[in-house]
């Protein structure tokens, strides 16, 4: 398959979908409709484009050479170019294609093509080339974008408010597209709404992540007593088993501890008869083990 194929698909136009200009076009026609094609391809502003850039000067170079053009006219077949093309092609050191451009139109800026965009958006040319466009692509504003020269999404909204809508109330292009432009619109409309909120969400996480970084690099450079205390977690309220597993301790405790009183009493009792001192046999560690561990969990609770 011939490059300009592969480019713009197989049996495309070098006239209307390479160069997106009349076939009966004349030289200075030939030559300002590559110069506005190439420039949507061009190296310096869309790095992704060199097959198509490749394409747009071979087809120049074919329809400027009378011979060529007329047998492309007779056959509709795609000539080859002459034999050094496959090195400008495929050259890796230096890129061919952009020095042909540039032989013919001077060197090219990213800034030259910006002013060049921003000339030719919201003119008349402009709007010739949407209103036109919109015919051959039957108001697939997706299809259009890649039609009309340096075009975003956001351009073709404004397209529509702008040029469409006006020219279809005045009958000036066909009513039959208005449904395939509002459905393709309702397409562009939410992917301009998607990319904004992700922007949206990237440059808040950005910020937060700055924020952070800012807070931790001034709390560190604080000495500690004027540091921030840490938070500390609330504990929840306890819940009905716990609240039920803490009165049964409590009880435990209560019991114990009430046996522990009358065996007291009773010690002192025969104490008080006999003068004996009264010496507290009941308090081994095992019990005191016991209700410092009780207490500890009701504590903790």
């Amino acid at each position: 398959m011939h490059l300009i194929e592969e480019a713009f698909g197989k049996g495309c136009s070098l006239y209307h979908d390479v160069l997106k200009c009349p076939k009966d076009a004349s030289a200075a026609q030939l030559r300002k409709a590559y110069y506005r094609a190439a420039l949507l391809y061009h190296p310096d502003k869309n790095p992704d484009g060199h097959k198509q850039f490749q394409a747009i000067s071979m087809a120049y170079q074919i329809l400027k050479d009378k011979d060529m053009r007329d047998a492309y006219d007779e056959s509709g077949e795609i000539p080859d170019t002459p034999d050094d093309d496959d090195d400008m092609g495929t050259s890796h050191k230096r890129n061919p294609w952009k020095e042909y451009f540039d032989r013919i139109f001077g060197k090219v800026t990213t800034s030259d093509i910006d002013a060049f965009s921003a000339k030719y958006k919201c003119s008349d040319e402009e709007k010739k080339d949407v209103l036109q466009q919109f015919v051959q692509r039957k108001g697939d504003l997706m299809q259009m974008l890649e039609f009309v020269m340096l075009s975003t999404e956001k351009d073709a909204v404004r397209w529509v408010e702008d040029y469409l809508r006006p020219a279809l109330e005045a009958n000036e292009i066909p009513n039959e597209y208005q449904s395939t432009m509002n459905k393709t619109l309702e397409k562009i409309q939410k992917k301009l709404s998607k990319q904004k909120d992700f922007e949206e969400q990237a440059e808040e996480d950005n910020d937060n992540d700055d924020d952070d970084d800012d807070a931790t690099e001034s709390e560190e450079d604080l000495p500690p007593v004027l540091r921030k205390p840490k938070r500390t977690v609330k504990k929840g309220k306890p819940t009905q088993a716990k609240k039920k597993k803490n009165d049964d301790m409590t009880d435990l405790i209560a019991q114990i501890q009430n046996k522990r009183g009358g065996a007291n009493s009773l010690l002192q009792s025969i104490a008080s008869r006999y003068g004996v001192d009264n010496h507290d046999p009941l308090n081994d560690d095992e019990f005191s083990k016991l209700q410092a561990r009780v207490e500890s969990k009701r504590k903790k609770k």
